[in-house]
């Protein structure tokens, strides 16, 4: 759910104060309810920026970030969610009514968070946005031989160097923040395959941020899910290290169901091992049924049924 445009459109017979706003969401819960939802995603919800796109040489006035994927605060909700004339303080109460309406309805909250990159883009972005400012060779992934050469794995310009102590313990800190001041209830990690990556760029074996997130106690409550893979080609769908915690995005389910409902020749066999659980991924591990999360359409790829089966590429929208 992106909270902006749920109740954004004059369509949501909402008051013009509360449009595209936490406490909009709060208004349209009872819908939620007779659809039988029982937890809302929402996409992200930490401050970002929504003009940066005007910031580049050739501006794209047209086009703002709805999304969010560009994240300039870990720990501050975005404060243009908040109701008409709210600003910071008032985006952080209203999103904690919101939380707190969806629990007391039974339906949990789920934030997708963006650790794998800032807004910073990447080196020739004249702009100092996010950790640029502070330690450069600390906070990102450098190239060993140039170290003026952002690394880019995240497909937006940076990579944050995650498995590094301090912006470790950043991340742990922030979503720490989020489970303590906002009762969040689990979170999913936007190319979480990042994550998995030394200093150098190289994937890791046992990288320590994914342990330590499946091992602390203040998120030992948390449904904690990756998007296994990420832009620089490290695919970990079925391989995500786990301890018994993790659960992944599985990718698989997705482009092979879309395949059989095009009718591509020789995918009953396949589309069968993906609705019964995708043993050929999962059957090794502990919890193999609880691993994983199936899905056909999602933003950031197909994004409708119909596209599902109409498109050859992605529209993002």
């Amino acid at each position: 759910m992106n909270v902006r445009a749920f109740t954004a459109d004059e369509s949501s017979r909402l008051a013009p104060a509360i449009r595209g706003s936490y406490l909009g969401v709060i208004d349209k819960i009872p819908h939620l309810l007779e659809l039988g939802v029982n937890a809302v995603e929402l996409l992200p919800v930490f401050e970002f920026d929504e003009l940066e796109l005007k910031r580049f040489p050739n501006p794209r006035d047209h086009m703002v970030n709805t999304w969010g994927y560009s994240t300039i605060n870990f720990f501050a909700p975005m404060s243009r969610y908040a109701s008409a004339g709210g600003g910071p303080v008032a985006a952080s109460k209203e999103l904690k009514q919101m939380v707190k309406a969806f629990h007391n309805s039974g339906i949990e909250v789920i934030l997708d968070v963006v650790y794998n990159h800032t807004n910073e883009a990447d080196d020739v972005n004249p702009y100092m946005t996010s950790f640029r400012g502070i330690d450069n060779k600390v906070y990102y992934m450098l190239d060993l031989n140039n170290s003026a050469q952002l690394l880019n794995f995240s497909g937006c310009g940076n990579t944050l160097n995650c498995n590094h102590p301090v912006v470790k313990e950043l991340v742990l800190d922030s979503l720490r923040h989020w489970v303590k001041e906002y009762h969040i209830d689990g979170f999913r990690f936007d190319l979480a395959s990042v994550l998995c990556r030394g200093p150098d760029g190289s994937p890791l074996d046992a990288p320590p941020l994914i342990k330590e997130i499946a091992k602390d106690s203040v998120l030992s409550r948390c449904k904690i899910i990756a998007e296994p893979w990420d832009c620089g080609g490290l695919y970990l769908v079925g391989r995500f290290p786990n301890w018994d915690r993790w659960a992944e995005w599985n990718g698989k389910y997705r482009d092979d169901i879309r395949r059989f409902i095009k009718g591509d020749p020789g995918m009953k066999g396949v589309f069968a091992t993906r609705v019964s659980g995708s043993a050929d991924l999962y059957q090794k591990k502990s919890s193999s049924t609880m691993m994983q999360m199936e899905k056909v359409v999602v933003m950031g790829a197909m994004t409708t049924t119909a596209g599902t089966v109409a498109l050859k590429e992605k529209q993002m929208i």
